[in-house]
């Protein structure tokens, strides 16, 4: 939990150095396309109070990876995280925060991976504010080659007949080996 004093403080400092915007990242454990029920609460519990936190921090963006369906198939698991974005949210005042789906490396059974799913999920969710965490190093690990002209402009065109490019809200640039 945040301490009133902790986030004066937090608030207080962001309007002196006039930081902004302010981007938060989801806890790591978080699982909203999870098969397995016990899981999926849990994530859901965790997730809606990362979005609490940001509130109250006054943050413009929250992060969050779309998951992991292991144990089901893809479109299940992308249909458990659209709901489960849902009941996340019901009942808050997200006010100007967006939500950010950061696409992943596609590893395990990982959802994410590929922009098509991210444009679903925000297809999905229509009355979220839901926009894209561009991640460099996890696009490369899923094979979009973006050493290159060439293959940062497909990856351009991909990303704009998906998600779209004013959708993007935030860029991860970070290596990979």
């Amino acid at each position: 939990a945040l301490l009133p004093d902790d986030v004066a403080l937090f608030r207080k400092t962001r309007r002196a150095t006039k930081l902004s915007p302010v981007l938060v990242h989801c806890n790591y454990l978080v699982n909203l396309a999870a098969a397995d029920a016990l899981l999926l609460e849990k994530s859901r519990v965790s997730f809606r109070e990362e979005l609490e936190r940001a509130i109250i921090l006054g943050a413009d963006y929250l992060v969050v990876h779309p998951g992991s369906a292991r144990g089901a198939c893809e479109a299940d698991g992308l249909a458990t995280c659209a709901r489960s974005l849902e009941i996340s949210c019901r009942g808050l005042n997200l006010g100007s925060l967006r939500i950010l789906l950061e696409n992943t490396a596609g590893q395990g059974e990982c959802i994410g991976h590929r922009f098509e799913h991210l444009r679903d999920l925000m297809d999905a969710c229509p009355n979220l504010p839901l926009g894209v965490c561009f991640d460099t190093a996890h696009a490369f690990t899923a094979g979009y080659d973006i050493r290159d002209e060439e293959g940062l402009e497909a990856l351009l065109a991909r990303i704009k007949s998906t998600v779209g490019l004013k959708n993007i809200r935030a860029i991860h640039f970070n290596d990979s080996r």
